[in-house]
């Protein structure tokens, strides 16, 4: 797959999650159900240096996006590829859009992959995201996180002419490593270094080489403790 359609893809396993009503059952895709912004992609992010504090609990549009670049690529690839600093604001949608626009990554024809930006109703502010999966017959389909009804993650089709679509965001695919694991491991590990990169645990150099049958230095133990945190 490409680097967009395995983006597409990592969404798409998202889709029928609900919002919860509190801060718990995140990881479960139905339970504890409501309208009050605790979710399991906020609860995430959290224990990375993505967003510049702690997101649970607010408006997550932004965070699901960020979320599913992050799973797909790692923390270091999804913050190249999006423009992305340490510590970011990109958990809010105008600062998530003035990012791609830092790489040259605003456009206005999509393509699946794409992070779609979504205007406030008189127009003056960005107020919603999400990635499109699909564009087809004038049409542009889209999987959305804080949005629809029961408020979760779901899947939505606009008009390409819809005033409120404010343009798109590419990522920088061509910077995407051909795998998220060079494969240098051993084949009983292969999960567990996933999920370390998915968890930003390991960055590696941030071309997807992560030396991962070399000795730890006390140095790099200590990155790797300080990403725990």
């Amino acid at each position: 797959m490409t680097p967009a359609e395995r983006l597409v893809a990592t969404a798409l396993a998202e889709k029928g999650y609900r919002e919860k009503a509190s801060n718990s059952n995140l990881d479960s895709p139905t339970a504890n159900a409501g309208n009050n912004n605790w979710n399991k992609y906020a609860a995430a992010m959290d224990k990375t240096d993505f967003f510049n504090g702690a997101k649970n609990g607010y408006d997550w549009c932004a965070i699901f996006v960020c979320w599913c670049f992050v799973t797909t690529f790692g923390v270091e690839v999804a913050r190249k590829i999006m423009g992305v600093p340490v510590r970011s604001a990109a958990a809010g949608v105008a600062y998530l859009r003035q990012y791609f626009s830092q790489i040259g990554g605003l456009v206005s024809s999509p393509q699946p992959g794409d992070v779609i930006f979504f205007k406030t109703a008189n127009g003056t502010g960005w107020q919603h995201t999400g990635i499109v999966i699909r564009v087809a017959d004038g049409c542009v389909e889209t999987i959305e996180g804080n949005a629809g009804t029961p408020q979760g993650v779901n899947t939505f089709r606009y008009s390409l002419a819809y005033n409120r679509i404010g343009g798109y965001g590419r990522a920088k695919w061509a910077e995407v490593p051909d795998e998220i694991d060079p494969g240098d491991g051993s084949a009983w590990s292969l999960e567990a270094r996933k999920w370390a990169v998915q968890q930003g645990l390991f960055s590696g150099d941030g071309q997807g080489n992560y030396q991962w049958e070399a000795p730890v230095t006390r140095e790099q133990l200590a990155q790797v403790l300080y990403n725990m945190r």
